[in-house]
């Protein structure tokens, strides 16, 4: 459950790594491979 799949790209990410936040309230940040905006799930 520390990880993230990205629906853009399709790319696995992980949590704990460091992350590009654009709203953390909101839970959106940057995908770190593709760079598009990802909702976590969690």
């Amino acid at each position: 459950m520390n990880s993230q799949v990205c629906p853009h790209c399709g790319k696995t990410f992980y949590l704990d790594q460091p992350l590009e936040w654009i709203d953390r309230a909101q839970k959106i940040c940057k995908c770190p491979s593709c760079g598009k905006d990802v909702r976590i799930d969690f």
